[in-house]
């Protein structure tokens, strides 16, 4: 993986990201923690700016951009081009609002509202499970990437075994973990058939 490195960075200590070659397009990773918002120095809005900040400077018009995080956010299920049905929630928070505003002015969408979860899966779609009883499990965590490249992701899961391994068997608390698998294609563009040439039928 060193071999494919171009560039790494962060801004301050909640954003990292790394530019990868690859063979159709170059890809760039955030990985981000954004504020809840209930927090304001730095908070979700403030946090979010400088993300939309450095994905419109570093990456270029052709290449794939993923950012994968706690977001923090709850988007609205079937939000046309951005949300897949399997979010669990029917309306956008606030900081969902951002986010999705966020997801339009770069052209991304949420993979893994596309994806069913396991039936395995007791918590479904939700990354996060509170410690708090009676608070409903929700989907904090997302993997957010270019629509243009939506055909390269082939799946989108979610894992609980880091907390089963931190917390003990049969607990589930905090945040899961995502997991995202990619096959970058291109469309291929045929060659076009040879037009005949009816001139050389015309009269002399």
């Amino acid at each position: 993986a060193s071999k494919l490195l171009v560039l790494s960075g962060h801004s301050g200590s909640r954003i990292v990201y790394v530019k990868l070659r690859g063979t159709v397009t170059n890809l760039w990773v955030f990985c981000v923690y954004l504020p809840h918002g209930a927090r304001s120095q730095p908070s979700h809005e403030d946090t979010l700016r400088e993300l939309e900040k450095l994905c419109q400077t570093l990456p270029q018009r052709r290449d794939l951009v993923m950012v994968m995080g706690d977001l923090n956010a709850k988007l609205a299920r079937n939000t046309k081009g951005y949300t897949g049905k399997f979010s669990p929630h029917k309306s956008s928070n606030p900081c969902g609002v951002r986010t999705l505003n966020f997801m339009q002015a770069r052209d991304l969408l949420a993979a893994n509202t596309f994806f069913c979860p396991r039936s395995t899966n007791s918590e479904g779609s939700a990354t996060y499970v509170s410690k708090k009883a009676g608070q409903a499990n929700s989907l904090l965590d997302y993997c957010l990437i270019s629509r243009r490249w939506r055909s390269s992701v082939k799946n989108c899961t979610t894992s609980w075994a880091p907390s089963l391994r931190r917390f003990g068997k049969g607990i589930k608390w905090d945040h899961a973990m995502l997991t995202v698998k990619l096959k970058m294609r291109i469309k291929l563009t045929k060659p076009r058939p040879p037009q005949p040439d009816f001139e050389s039928l015309s009269d002399p």
